[in-house]
């Protein structure tokens, strides 16, 4: 790498700084604390997604006997550097050096390759690995003419074998073969004689087993959620796909944004790298043009099309690489995504933590505090604690717990019951309770006690009158603690008692 080796360990060296740091003083979000349950109660799949985010989990954890953040976002953090290597070694292997560096601090620079899935307890993260090593194969499949006919097809085997450990975290890393074979179809045809091919599919298929299998004994529910995603049936909403592109545009940070579109795009047909670009754009384009579609019908995610930024980053270093530009402006671009990045991640950090009260709703105690997101992150680990002597208190910490959605149960069962000896079971519908469902039974199933305890937070605000009043003759609101943030209201816990089976 030469000096930009150097340039490269200082930027990693930073980078895991800055990560070790966020584990400090950020607490876990609501997914996070979820998918810790994949590890905690592992199998081959779960109804969200595939088994590989609980398998790593699993293994870093020690099966969860390792309960701290530090090894919750070690396999993230660690994934994240050696996607950043390789980042740089697909930048070089298509252009050159320079090229590679300039990927590597857009990439860097990206509030979703480096925290969204490079920190968080997310599949995403895990997924965007073997998406990046998956892309290297192909790219030294196609673009190298130096490589024998054994070793290319070598390349198809280990392609393969990258995608289906991608699609065993996130199942439409599937994508990549169609943009593998959309661009074989075009530059290199004889690609689909080969037996390697197919077997590099066949290998793909295979991570797909546990993924079958499972749905098969639970009348395929994991497909059937997916599909209630996707379908067009609720009509055509294109503020859904604006909020999508601007969602995107901010997870990418606007100067990432921005340098694709100038120099991957406008400065497209000067360069002299036209086959890499086009290479490029085929691993980029269908994701984007599958989620934007969906966009106009469902609500989508910004999150969803992250792993598609990714070669289109690759695009924009290439341009910023083959135009005659004064290195420091080539500067002054890194440093801006950068520094944006760096703002956002303080901002975040200090709303977080120190903004008073709550920047949701301070109508009622039932439901202050909703749609604050920032509260997904905050104080739950003293909450927990303060919920934790409540319900000792008035001894109810033997009394089995129940929610009506995955979330907040999910910081519930990570920050509170771990104090006491309640166990919570998600009893409800499994379009709200998710992995729950079979969590349940892993528990023993819901026990046959007449009592139960509920706890609503107001930023989540729900009714267990509402959920449970078919099962229970009796649902009374015993206490409520108040939640303050830089001495402020920020949210209300509600402890009620159910008992008295109908």
């Amino acid at each position: 790498m030469g000096a930009y080796g150097r340039y490269m360990a200082l930027l990693l060296s930073v980078t895991i700084l800055v990560k070790l740091t966020l584990v400090i003083f950020l607490p876990l979000g609501i997914d996070e604390s979820y998918y810790l349950l994949y590890a905690r109660y592992f199998d081959w799949h779960y109804y969200d997604h595939p088994f590989m985010t609980g398998a790593v989990l699993k293994f870093f954890t020690q099966s969860m006997q390792l309960r701290h953040p530090f090894f919750y976002h070690l396999p993230f953090i660690s994934a994240s550097v050696i996607s950043t290597l390789l980042v740089y070694k697909l930048g070089s292997f298509l252009s050159n050096s320079k090229t590679g560096w300039y990927a590597v601090l857009l990439y860097t620079a990206s509030l979703y390759m480096s925290v969204i899935a490079g920190f968080f307890v997310m599949p995403d993260g895990l997924m965007l690995l073997f998406w990046i090593i998956a892309l290297y194969l192909a790219a030294r499949y196609f673009m190298d003419d130096n490589l024998t006919p054994v070793v290319k097809g070598e390349l198809l085997i280990w392609f393969g074998l990258a995608v289906g450990l991608a699609m065993a975290s996130k199942i439409h890393a599937a994508l990549l073969w169609v943009g593998f074979s959309g661009f074989a179809l075009f530059f290199q045809r004889k690609t689909f004689a080969t037996i390697y091919f197919w077997f590099g599919g066949f290998l793909s298929l295979i991570p797909l087993v546990p993924m079958i299998w499972w749905n098969a004994n639970n009348n395929w529910v994991h497909f059937a959620f997916y599909g209630s995603r996707v379908g067009t049936d609720t009509g055509f909403h294109p503020e859904y796909f604006f909020r999508q592109i601007a969602g995107e545009f901010f997870y990418q940070n606007p100067v990432v944004w921005l340098a694709i579109i100038i120099f991957g795009f406008i400065y497209l047909n000067q360069s002299r790298f036209r086959k890499q670009q086009v290479f490029l754009l085929f691993f980029a384009v269908p994701m984007l043009l599958l989620i934007w579609f969906i966009a106009l019908f469902r609500e989508t995610l910004p999150h969803w099309t992250g792993p598609a930024y990714m070669p289109l980053i690759i695009l924009a270093a290439i341009g910023l690489a083959d135009r005659e530009l004064n290195r420091s402006h080539i500067i002054n671009w890194a440093w801006v995504a950068l520094s944006f990045l760096l703002v956002i991640i303080i901002s975040g950090v200090a709303l977080i933590n120190y903004y008073p009260g709550t920047i949701g709703q301070q109508t009622t105690a039932r439901t202050y505090g909703k749609n604050d997101f920032t509260l997904d992150m905050f104080g739950w680990k003293q909450s927990g604690q303060e919920l934790a002597n409540k319900l000792k208190e008035k001894q109810l910490d033997s009394l089995p717990i129940y929610a009506d959605n995955w979330f907040p149960a999910s910081h519930l069962d990570e920050y509170l019951t771990p104090l006491t000896g309640n166990v919570i079971y998600g009893v409800g519908d499994i379009t709200r309770i998710h992995q729950y469902h079979w969590i349940n039974s892993q528990r023993g199933g819901l026990p046959l006690s007449d009592s139960a305890v509920y706890i609503s937070v107001s930023n989540y605000p729900s009714n267990p009158e509402q959920h449970y009043r078919q099962q229970f003759n009796q649902i009374q609101c015993l206490d409520s603690l108040v939640q303050y943030r830089s001495g402020k209201p920020t949210r209300y816990f509600h402890i009620f008692l159910m008992h008295g089976h109908n």
